[in-house]
């Protein structure tokens, strides 16, 4: 925001559900971000970190519809394409976006597997 460009805000489905809701002031203090959401209804990294456990599955939220509450604009995508189209969208508003980023269960990043690997060295 200091830099005066539109932020690319990039969260997983997990901390979004814990910190997302601050995204609604957005309209009122005239900022508006772009905001993907990485969708895959659990908390993968938990899950990599402890296999064993049973309590990753997170209750779903609709992402894309709660931007349209609070004043922006939501987007589901489910493959390249929709995400590239709904970039673009998103992108082209004024508002601030949400893009539901729907990802499998069980995905994961390189940078978290790798960051899992150093820690248990």
């Amino acid at each position: 925001m200091a830099a005066k460009k539109r932020p690319l805000i990039l969260v997983g489905d997990g901390a979004f559900q814990m910190t997302g809701m601050e995204i609604s002031h957005c309209p009122r203090l005239g900022i508006s971000p772009i905001v993907i959401v990485f969708n895959n209804a659990s908390w993968e990294m938990l899950r990599v970190i402890q296999p064993e456990g049973s309590y990753f599955d997170l209750t779903p939220w609709p992402f894309a519809k709660l931007a349209e509450l609070w004043g922006g604009k939501g987007y589901t995508a489910s493959t390249r394409k929709e995400m590239l189209a709904a970039l673009f969208q998103a992108y082209r508003q004024k508002a601030f976006a949400i893009i539901d980023a729907r990802i499998p269960r069980g995905h994961t990043s390189q940078v978290l597997r790798s960051y899992l690997t150093k820690i248990r060295e």
